[in-house]
C-alpha cells in the first residue's frame, strides 16, 4: 500500500506534539501508555511490525535499568524522561525523511531499499567492551538533540554482522570509543627472555579500529571523531588524527561538541552543559 509522505509526517508530528506532556510522569501514567501504544500503531502502520524503525522504538527504556522496592519517584520520573527525549530524536528524524519525501522534486524516501540521504541528527557511536564509557557518551550526544546509533540495539532481521552494520551506517558524523579492552605489543619489540608482559600496552578491540577506517573512508575525516582512554594506544597510519582524550574532568565534551559543530551539526551546547 502507497503511503501519504505528508499524512505520515502529520501522523509523527502528532506523537511528538504529545511528548511535552509526558515530561515528569512516570511510565506507568495512563497518559504515557496510551502514547506508546499509539506510536507503535503508527510505526507499524508505516513500516510493518517487523521493520528496524519498530525494534528501534521497542529498544528505548522508558523505567530505570534497575528497579527496586522502596525506589524514589524521582528514580522513575527521570528515566520516562531520559527515555522520552530518545524517542523524540528518533521519532523527529523518521518526519524528517517523510517530510524530505513530500517535496516535491526532492527524489528521497524513507524506504530502505534505496540510498537515502544522510541523517543529519543520527550518529554512529563505535564502542568495545566498556559499555559505561559508550552509554556515557550516547546520552551525552542525547542531551545535544543527536540521535546515538549504537549496533546491538539494532534489529539482526537475519543479517550477518557486516550487512546490519552496513545497513545502519548511513549517519553523518561516526564516534569511535577506543577503550583498552585488548593488550598487545609488536613482535619486534618482544625482549630475548620473553617477559613481554611489562611491555603489553592497552589497545582497542579490533572490530573499533575497523569501523573507525570504515567511517573515515565514507564520511571523511572531520565527520569522524576518536574518544581515546587514557593509556590506549593509537594507530600509527593515522598520526595526523585529533585524537580527543577521555578526562574525568569532562573536558573531552567540549572537544567533541566543537568537532560536530566544525561538522555541520545543529546540536544544543547549551541544553548538554546544564
Amino acid at each position: 500500500m502507497q503511503i501519504d509522505p505528508e499524512v505520515a509526517a502529520q501522523k509523527l508530528s502528532a506523537l511528538l506534539d504529545k511528548v511535552p506532556k509526558l515530561v515528569g510522569r512516570t511510565a506507568s501514567a495512563p497518559e504515557f501508555r496510551a502514547w506508546e501504544s499509539e506510536v507503535k500503531i503508527v510505526l507499524k502502520n508505516l513500516y510493518g511490525g517487523e521493520s528496524e524503525e519498530y525494534s528501534r522504538f521497542g529498544s528505548i527504556w522508558f523505567i530505570p535499568g534497575v528497579y527496586y522496592a522502596g525506589q524514589p519517584k524521582t528514580d522513575l520520573v527521570n528515566a520516562l524522561n531520559r527515555g522520552l527525549e530518545e524517542a523524540r530524536l528518533f521519532l523527529n528524524s523518521r518526519k524528517e525523511e517523510w517530510d524530505d519525501r513530500a517535496r516535491p522534486g526532492t527524489g528521497k524516501s524513507p524506504a530502505r531499499g534505496g540510498e537515502m540521504a544522510r541523517n543529519r541528527t543520527d550518529v554512529f557511536v563505535v564502542h568495545g567492551h566498556n559499555h559505561d564509557l559508550k552509554e556515557t557518551v550516547a546520552r551525552f550526544l542525547v542531551k545535544l538533540g543527536l540521535n546515538p546509533i549504537i549496533l546491538h540495539e539494532q534489529p539482526d532481521r537475519g543479517s550477518t554482522i557486516i550487512e546490519k552494520f552496513e545497513r545502519h551506517a548511513n549517519v553523518s558524523f561516526a564516534i569511535a570509543i577506543f577503550s583498552g579492552d585488548d593488550i598487545g605489543i609488536s613482535k619486534e619489540e618482544i625482549p630475548r627472555d620473553g617477559h613481554i608482559e611489562p611491555l603489553m600496552r592497552p589497545r582497542a578491540r579490533q572490530n573499533v579500529v575497523f569501523e573507525f577506517g570504515y567511517f573515515m573512508g565514507a564520511l571523511g575525516r572531520k565527520n569522524v571523531a576518536a574518544i581515546v582512554e587514557s593509556g590506549v594506544e593509537t594507530m600509527s597510519d593515522y598520526a595526523g588524527v585529533l585524537y580527543i582524550p577521555f578526562d574525568a574532568e569532562d573536558g573531552w565534551r567540549l572537544k567533541l561538541v566543537k568537532e560536530l559543530k566544525a561538522a555541520g551539526l545543529g546540536v544544543d551546547a547549551n541544553a548538554a552543559f546544564k
